[in-house]
């Protein structure tokens, strides 16, 4: 059996040159991309502290052959307006895999008491059914050739 890792947008460490972006404050996640994926994969969202609200959003945009980004202006925000969680709140979503690039976006929150938001994909399903982990988009610091 493989070896998975969940690929986190908020929480989770440093992962080659993709930061960790802790969920304690408003910010947007790293992307996760399911580019791979044959199933809709899912995205866990948790969180402790008094309240969060989080939106989920997707990026179907070409990546920047230098930093490995979508475009920052082609992320749209599948939640409609975001989830509110409460403390010690959490849910799962599944993850439309016509569109590559997810991310969480925190757009308010208060974590007294808590440690706050972590967000991860746990795995996708992948090419003859076997279960491996998302990953970051593409990272080159190079010029990317076809």
């Amino acid at each position: 059996m493989a070896n998975l890792t969940p690929i986190y947008s908020h929480g989770g460490a440093t992962v080659n040159n993709w930061i960790a972006v802790p969920g304690t404050t408003i910010s947007a996640g790293r992307p996760i991309s399911i580019a791979q994926a044959i199933q809709d994969p899912a995205i866990q969202i948790i969180f402790t502290g008094t309240s969060v609200t989080v939106l989920l959003e997707g990026n179907g945009g070409p990546l920047d052959p230098t930093t490995g980004n979508p475009p920052s202006t082609d992320w749209i925000d599948y939640s409609n307006g975001g989830y509110v969680l409460a403390a010690n709140g959490f849910f799962s979503k599944f993850l439309e895999r016509s569109v590559p690039c997810w991310r969480t976006r925190i757009t308010a929150i208060n974590i007294t008491g808590g440690s706050g938001l972590v967000s991860y994909c746990p795995g996708i399903i992948g090419i003859h059914n076997v279960i491996v982990s998302a990953s970051y988009p593409f990272f080159d610091s190079g010029t990317r050739t076809s």
